[in-house]
């Protein structure tokens, strides 16, 4: 926890460097579900959308996960689409981003004027006249052209987990294209995710972390200044309805003044964005959130691999619409493995040998189906205990999956019941103690294998994901357990 608030001191002090920000349209986001929130996504950040909020929320991506928008910004003014990835790996996660917005509205004016002098009349020397500069009263003639307004940015992010902390970063190139004038950019994104407990999160990103640097045609220079979020998000489980509430407030900082902020001072503003999520049964969502001080709601929808989510956003300039779908892909389901047989070599067989014989001799091993992406292991606990039995076959299983897959690793995912852990014992909450099993449990199999630790993952998951619902003994006793996957 200190490590994560000596982050937050840092990037606060690099980021009071710079005063200015350009390039607003990399602060558009992506996704309709973090919108519909009001933008308080930095905290929550599980799906691809995350390289643009908060990198380091990657690795609460599915196995493969793709995030496809469309937006209607300002009354139609502008047309806003995003890409995002993101993809789990045994040690992290990577994604990647892809920004586009675009306008045929952006109205340039040329013109020429009578360089006569004030009293309009050539050849009369008065002031002004043949000076080549417009002066006051000279006579002009303007006109105006519509030009197109090109902004594209893609980025790529890396994030990795230290227990219950996180960091990502995304580096990003951006280039714009305004009525022929073009700039072109780079810059980089830091974010960190600390879990506080199995259901509530802290987060600080910095966007520009160290100010991005924009270069026009014309040879003019520009600096996107930091921008720093605080965030923290809050989950509430609602039984009756098989439901869970999310709550979410991120305090974004400028490095600036900016007068319609409501906290602001000369070298600092502060600027809010609040959001809530009710989940039905997982499959139905409904939110609602504030956008600074603009209203933002939205519902999604959920079914097999894919969600489909619609939020409408607020904003002096025209009102926003958002419709955006989310795929994510689990491992598959199983692979299999080819063995080369071993060669058949002719065999004498005496008289007396039969048939059966015969075919166990020449009969080639059979082939090893590895079950990736399915539960291999199923181990249950008693309370706030981090020890149990594990049979001999299910360790033979692991050393033999292990053995024929040299790029597979074992996933343990630890959980707990609904009961918080007692003051006696050596655990504060129940992602802690749901932790302490799978690291028991990969100490205990890496040691009867053989096999070096690296080869087993664990991820603690607290009592948020309950195989039965209730607050019954039996459910209970069902709840506390581990369960082992085979990754590749």
């Amino acid at each position: 926890m200190y490590g994560f608030l000596l982050l937050i001191i840092v990037f606060v002090v690099s980021g009071s460097l710079f005063a200015k920000y350009e390039a607003e349209f990399l602060d558009l986001g992506a996704g309709a579900r973090a919108l519909a929130l009001g933008g308080a996504f930095s905290a929550i950040c599980d799906d691809p959308t995350a390289s643009l909020y908060n990198p380091a929320g990657l690795v609460q991506t599915r196995f493969l996960s793709f995030n496809l928008m469309h937006t209607s910004l300002y009354s139609d003014t502008y047309k806003y689409e995003s890409f995002s990835f993101g993809k789990r790996l045994g040690f992290g996660a990577i994604g990647a981003v892809l920004q586009y917005l675009s306008t045929d509205n952006i109205p340039f004016t040329t013109g020429r004027f009578y360089d006569w002098g004030v009293d309009m009349l050539p050849g009369t020397a008065d002031a002004g006249e043949g000076n080549g500069i417009w002066d006051p009263g000279e006579r002009a003639i303007y006109d105006v052209v519509m030009k197109k307004d090109t902004d594209i940015a893609g980025g790529v992010s890396f994030a990795h987990r230290f227990g219950r902390l996180s960091f990502g970063t995304t580096g990003k190139y951006l280039h714009q294209d305004i009525g022929g004038y073009t700039a072109s950019g780079f810059g980089a994104d830091i974010g960190a995710l600390y879990d506080i407990s199995d259901r509530g999160r802290l987060a600080f990103v910095l966007k520009d972390a160290f100010g991005t640097r924009i270069f026009w045609s014309t040879g003019h220079r520009e600096i996107k200044s930091p921008v720093a979020r605080l965030a923290g998000a809050y989950k509430i489980p609602v039984e009756k309805i098989h439901g869970e509430a999310t709550v979410a407030v991120d305090l974004e900082t400028h490095f600036t003044n900016i007068p319609d902020a409501p906290i602001r001072s000369n070298i600092l503003s502060v600027e809010p964005h609040i959001g809530a999520e009710l989940a039905l049964f997982d499959i139905f969502f409904i939110r609602g959130g504030l956008d600074r001080r603009y209203p933002t709601a939205g519902a999604g929808l959920r079914f097999f691999i894919f969600e489909v989510d619609y939020a409408f956003g607020g904003h002096s300039l025209g009102n926003t619409h958002r419709v955006s779908l989310t795929v994510d892909l689990d491992e598959p389901k199983r692979e299999k493995v080819e063995e080369v047989p071993a060669p058949v070599e002719t065999v004498a067989v005496a008289p007396e040998t039969t048939r059966a014989e015969v075919e166990e001799i020449v009969e080639p091993e059979p082939e090893i189906l590895l079950p990736l992406g399915e539960r291999i292991g199923l181990l249950h606990f008693e309370t706030a205990v981090v020890e149990c039995d594990i049979p001999d076959t299910l360790v033979e299983c692991i050393k033999n999956f292990l053995s024929h897959c040299p790029e597979c690793f074992i996933e343990i995912q630890g959980h707990a019941d609904d009961r918080k852990p007692k003051p006696t014992v050596p655990f504060k909450d129940n992602l802690e103690l749901s932790i302490a099993r799978a690291e028991w449990v990969k100490g205990y199999l890496a040691e009867k294998t053989g096999f070096p630790a690296d080869r087993f993952h664990t991820r603690g998951f607290g009592d948020t994901k309950p195989a039965v619902p209730g607050k019954t003994e039996e459910a209970r006793a069902e709840n506390r357990r581990v369960e082992i996957y085979l990754r590749k």
